[in-house]
C-alpha cells in the first residue's frame, strides 16, 4: 500500500508550550482528544513520494491563517481514500490505537515572540 501524507488544520492554538512538553504521549493525547472532538478538517493528502513538507506551513499565513497544522504519514488503501470522511476515519484510528509515533514537533515559544503555531508530525510505528 502507499503511504500518503495527510495535512490537518485547527484555526485554535493546540494548547501546549515548548517549555511544558516533556513527553511525546502527552502530545499525542492532546491530538487525539481534538481529533475525537472533530476539531481538525482535512485540508490535503498526497503520496508521500510527491510530498514538499515545506508546503505544510502555507496554512500557517493568508489566506488560511491556521494556528495548528497535524501531518499524519500512514498507508492507505484505496477504500481508505474515497472520503475525506474515511480519511479521518484512518488517521483517527491510528491515533487512537498507538500505530503512529511523533516525528517532529514544533510548538509556541514565549522567548521567541514570532514563533506562535503548532506544528505536529507523526508517523506510523516500525
Amino acid at each position: 500500500m502507499p503511504i500518503y501524507t495527510m495535512t490537518f488544520v485547527d484555526e485554535d492554538k493546540l494548547g501546549l508550550r515548548a517549555e511544558s512538553v516533556n513527553a511525546a504521549d502527552r502530545v499525542r493525547k492532546i491530538v487525539l482528544e481534538k481529533f475525537l472532538g472533530h476539531n481538525f478538517q482535512l485540508a490535503d493528502f498526497n503520496w508521500s513520494g510527491n510530498y514538499d513538507s515545506d508546503n505544510t506551513r502555507a496554512y500557517f499565513f493568508a489566506p488560511y491563517r491556521c494556528e495548528t497544522v497535524v501531518e499524519i504519514r500512514l498507508e492507505l488503501d484505496i477504500a481508505a481514500l474515497a472520503t475525506r470522511d474515511a480519511i479521518y476515519d484512518q488517521c483517527l484510528s491510528a491515533l487512537k490505537n498507538g500505530e503512529l509515533a511523533l516525528q517532529h514537533l514544533e510548538l509556541p515559544d514565549d522567548r521567541c515572540p514570532h514563533s506562535h503555531h503548532s506544528l505536529v508530525h507523526f508517523a506510523r510505528t516500525a
